[in-house]
């Protein structure tokens, strides 16, 4: 289906006409077709504001960033995508559900928003579309803040390797007949360290994900493109003294899928990085500690 092109704030392209989000303030969803894929794209702050740019990981949506975005969008126009595949995205079974097709999707939907340069913040799978970017493209990151990010060492737990075998599609789909936002729940859960912070609907918003042409085809492409019985795939480690822009990276000192180490030596190599790690939190900082994570970020920002 064709979207009728219709003004977005932050440039041109083809895309559909906003809604608010229910329960969040100040958060729209807008629809934008980039290179024949529909896009979800979460939007937030004032029109014309410096936009900043959000990617979500692994299986992730820009809902996993709707605790942040409204403590960011005082300064910033906050854009932040659901990735083909993902989320609210369009699902294409020709996709090629690997880093490069990010990178292109993730650059072809900045061009089509106009946004030429911004500071990009990315969490785990995003991470690793996020320092490609910044490597190859690098006029287009003016600063960097990574979260738990992949693409920085190989480890990866032994949970998620596990994708990888060929069985693993058959068994997922089994188990969608009996998936509830209770048993997502425990999933969700199972990524803090502090488990109380999981948000509200989280769960609910899943399983609507889950349950949309292509999910779990996009999923498993994705997952069989950048991981192996072996770990991750793609491990950047040997270009991350060519990354020159500030970065800040953030970890949790408990993260049960990312091992904070490979933040630590990432920290170590970028020219121009520091580093935060979280006490008592696990994969995902920008839940467990909000409010500290957005200070954090905006302090890095304004710098």
């Amino acid at each position: 289906m064709d979207l009728t092109p219709d003004p977005f704030p932050l440039g041109k392209g083809s895309v559909a006409s906003g809604a608010v989000v229910a329960g969040v303030d100040g958060v729209e969803s807008r629809h934008v077709r980039v290179n024949g894929v529909e896009q979800r794209v979460l939007v937030a702050g004032p029109e014309g504001g410096p936009p900043l740019v959000m990617l979500h990981g692994l299986g992730g949506s820009a809902d996993d960033w709707l605790e942040v975005m409204p403590r960011l969008a005082g300064q910033y126009r906050v854009v932040a995508p659901d990735a083909p595949g993902h989320g609210l995205s369009e699902k294409p079974a020709g996709f090629v559900y690997d880093r490069d097709g990010y990178v292109r999707a993730t650059l072809g939907l900045l061009d089509a928003l106009d946004v030429r340069r911004a500071p990009v913040l990315a969490i785990s799978g995003g991470g690793s579309v996020a320092v490609s970017i910044a490597l190859d493209h690098a006029e287009r990151v003016s600063k960097l803040v990574l979260v738990d990010a992949a693409g920085l060492g190989r480890d990866v737990a032994w949970s998620y390797r596990a994708t990888t075998l060929p069985w693993a599609p058959w068994v997922f789909r089994r188990s969608m007949r009996s998936m509830t936002p209770q048993s997502l729940e425990v999933f969700g859960k199972s990524l803090l360290h502090r488990r109380d912070r999981l948000p509200r609907g989280w769960a609910e918003r899943r399983l609507q994900i889950w349950s949309t042409e292509g999910a779990v085809p996009a999923f498993f492409g994705t997952v069989q493109a950048g991981m192996s019985l072996r770990g991750q795939r793609v491990d950047h480690t040997r270009r991350l003294h060519e990354v020159r822009q500030p970065a800040l990276i953030v970890w949790g000192r408990q993260d049960p899928v990312i091992p904070v180490r490979h933040g630590i030596r990432a920290a170590r190599l970028m020219p121009n990085a520091r580093l935060h790690i979280f006490d008592d939190c696990g994969h995902m900082p920008i839940w467990e500690y909000v409010e500290e994570f957005s200070g954090l970020v905006a302090g890095f920002l304004g710098e």
